[in-house]
């Protein structure tokens, strides 16, 4: 989907190979620092619509995206979040709308640029397991330990710092140019 000057994948990553074939490590454990991948509860039913979820020794390998694609930097997401009015509304704007994968109230969205962010939740930072499905989306920048997310009760996209390496989040990626 065009959004201003940047051409991004209108949903989340889902591949289980590298650009070059290769394929990713399936999810080990919680803390895994290898190169890995999951689906949401350990459940392929989640591939589709919300993508699989990676640790950020994945996303670091430059191999994720298909070839002439990246995953999107923090600055990529910076512009992004201003052509969308800033962080204070772009969530909001990137969001699904509804409530057929947001939880109630999933406030604010209204997808006008047909970025449909989905609730695809994480693995927790601090415990084994999985959260937020339904209500929040995190997604790894190519920066490591950033991240921007959204939330079901809220319009903001939120950019967080120290996320930790084995934590597995979202990709989003983003065209080069």
């Amino acid at each position: 989907v065009q959004i201003g000057t940047q051409l991004w994948m209108a949903e989340n990553l889902r591949t289980t190979k590298y650009n070059d074939n290769t394929p990713i490590s399936y999810h080990s454990a919680w803390r895994s620092v290898i190169p890995e991948y999951a689906w949401y509860n350990n459940d392929i039913i989640y591939k589709v619509p919300y993508g699989a979820l990676y640790n950020f020794p994945a996303v670091n390998t430059g191999n994720l995206c298909p070839t002439g694609w990246h995953v999107a930097s923090d600055q990529d997401w910076t512009v992004l979040a201003g052509y969308a009015g800033g962080l204070s509304v772009a969530g909001g704007k990137l969001k699904e709308i509804g409530t057929a994968h947001w939880n109630t109230p999933n406030t604010g969205a209204t997808d006008e640029f047909g970025f449909t962010m989905l609730p695809a939740g994480a693995t927790q930072q601090y415990s084994a397991g999985f959260v937020s499905l339904g209500s929040g989306t995190c997604i790894w920048t190519s920066n490591q330990g950033i991240t921007r997310s959204a939330s079901n009760d809220r319009v903001e996209l939120v950019r967080s710092v120290g996320y930790n390496d084995w934590v597995k989040n979202s990709v989003r990626c983003i065209k080069n140019q």
